[in-house]
């Protein structure tokens, strides 16, 4: 079998921020045995079983935020063991919070099994034997966090194998800060402490905080919604319908609440619109590979609907008209 350092089974990228692990560049014979390697050397000592006869691929890719370990998986179906055995030769004192991203996932960690649809959010306690079912391929990203950084924050400190539901609204909440810290760029240093620190808060609070963690956490709630509600607007820019109203209705509050949560950073919600838009055509003026599209065109797509308006908004932000722009 291919040695599990072979580089062409696992990529660094250039910072080296982010790690992969692919089957992909291992003979099909190999992949599942590579595989059983990967998820120890990636998580904690497990017992990977294959559950289908498809052909085996499977893919790790994990970056940090902070002190959190970000880990997206995609594979096929499996079941995931780790008992006594395991624990008593990897006795990591961890949590893994899982975002179920595609698929399904029944989660049993103690008596209870509980099937995990997407969009719902697990608490796994490694410390304590679980198991993970996936019955077809499957997407789900993994936070992982050391117990001494959730476990003083968590109202019952034993808590485990429980999943906040999307159809929840702090389900929902905390799936959509997930996915949108998961769609982040690369963040170093104190930026991925802080975003690292804020998805630790807002875990706690859905799983059941402490009082004093629950009063401490009312900023990074604050954070994540507004969050959630930049991410909303990030992926619709181009809609020329796209307004306040629409944003809340998609988030499930008022426009009101919507407009508070934008205030603290001294930005409106229509101002944090227009600026996105306006760095999104300026980025695509500057793209040698859009020289064939018009001012026009560009503008459009991104939800102008006035020429006039989008020339005098873009001189405004950076200085010069969108020909300045271009043609320098």
């Amino acid at each position: 079998m291919r040695p599990i350092a072979d580089s062409s089974a696992r990529t660094f990228d250039s910072q080296r921020t982010s790690r992969l692990w692919t089957t992909d560049a291992v003979r099909p014979a190999e992949r599942f045995s590579y595989w059983r390697e990967v998820c120890t050397r990636a998580f904690v000592d497990l017992r990977t079983e294959r559950a289908g006869q498809r052909p085996f691929r499977g893919s790790i890719r994990q970056r940090t935020l902070g002190d959190v370990g970000v880990s997206d998986v995609d594979s096929v179906e499996q079941r995931v063991i780790r008992r006594h055995t395991e624990i008593s030769s990897s006795p990591r004192p961890i949590y893994f919070v899982n975002l179920q991203v595609a698929g399904t996932c029944t989660l049993t960690q103690g008596r209870q099994a509980v099937v995990q649809q997407t969009g719902d959010v697990a608490l796994i306690d490694a410390c304590r034997p679980f198991e993970m079912e996936f019955g077809s391929r499957f997407h789900h990203a993994s936070y992982k966090i050391r117990h001494d950084q959730l476990r003083p924050r968590l109202a019952d400190p034993d808590l485990a194998g429980v999943v906040a539901r999307a159809s929840t609204p702090m389900g929902a909440l905390l799936a959509g800060v997930l996915r949108e810290a998961g769609r982040a760029g690369p963040l170093q240093g104190d930026a991925a402490a802080a975003l690292g620190d804020h998805l630790i808060g807002i875990i706690a609070v859905v799983f059941g905080a402490a009082a004093e963690a629950a009063a401490q956490a009312k900023p990074d709630l604050r954070a994540a919604r507004r969050l959630r509600a930049c991410g909303f607007i990030d992926r619709h820019l181009a809609d020329p319908s796209l307004n306040p109203a629409a944003v809340a209705a998609a988030l499930g509050v008022s426009v009101r609440h919507l407009h508070a949560l934008f205030e603290p950073a001294g930005e409106s919600v229509m101002s944090y619109l227009l600026r996105r838009r306006l760095e999104r055509c300026r980025n695509d003026l500057a793209d040698p590979a859009r020289r064939g599209r018009t001012i026009a065109d560009i503008a459009f797509a991104w939800g102008f609907s006035d020429l006039s308006h989008f020339g005098r908004a873009f001189k405004a932000a950076f200085g010069l008209t969108p020909r300045d722009w271009r043609s320098q």
